[in-house]
């Protein structure tokens, strides 16, 4: 029996595609795949250090990316449980909830913690080698500076809303161009 997602993929691809039978049922557990892991929930830890003003990123072994230490909800996990146990296994970082301030981006749940240095491990002790191939300590300056291309979706987000700045009105063009005292369309 299919589930909502195989029963509508499975009447596109029968449907619409000209592949061979085998190659479609490839093609079908990818498009399940991609889309299970679209609507999965995924929790992690923004770790603030108040003493030096650094927050805690962790770079991808796979996806050659930076963000916050984060990961998928195990069945049956609270988004609290899930944020806490993936900040220990790509950290080393134990933390006692309970977790309050929380920010969302999509399907990605964030936790915000501010801790002293007294309170963080002096070594950084990175549990999961194969996930997590290093975690860092950036200021937001340093984290500025990084290439969009090697921030994950996350962080990509978090720095677009908490370090950039915000237009406080939104953009008109047309201000714009009176302002300019200019016409882009000389001849109308």
């Amino acid at each position: 029996r299919f589930s909502w997602i195989d029963q509508n993929t499975h009447t596109f691809l029968t449907r619409f595609s000209p592949l061979r039978p085998q190659k479609m049922k490839n093609l079908f557990k990818d498009v399940k795949i991609y889309l299970l892991r679209q609507l999965m929930k995924k929790c992690g830890i923004i770790v603030f250090n108040t003493d030096v003003k650094k927050y805690l990123l962790v770079y991808g072994k796979k996806s050659h990316k930076w963000g916050f230490p984060k990961g998928h909800m195990e069945p049956m996990e609270t988004e609290e449980e899930t944020a806490l146990r993936e900040l220990k296994e790509e950290t080393g970082i134990e933390i006692q909830g309970p977790l309050t301030k929380k920010i969302r981006f999509r399907n990605n749940i964030y936790f915000v913690v501010h801790m002293p240095t007294h309170s963080l491990p002096v070594e950084m002790n990175i549990p999961d080698k194969n996930e997590i191939e290093l975690a860092q300590w950036f200021s937001e300056e340093e984290m500025l500076r990084l290439h969009i291309d090697s921030c994950n979706f996350g962080l990509k987000n978090w720095i677009n809303q908490n370090l950039l700045p915000q237009p406080h009105v939104p953009f008109r063009y047309e201000d714009f161009l009176s302002n300019q005292k200019m016409n882009p369309f000389p001849n109308a």
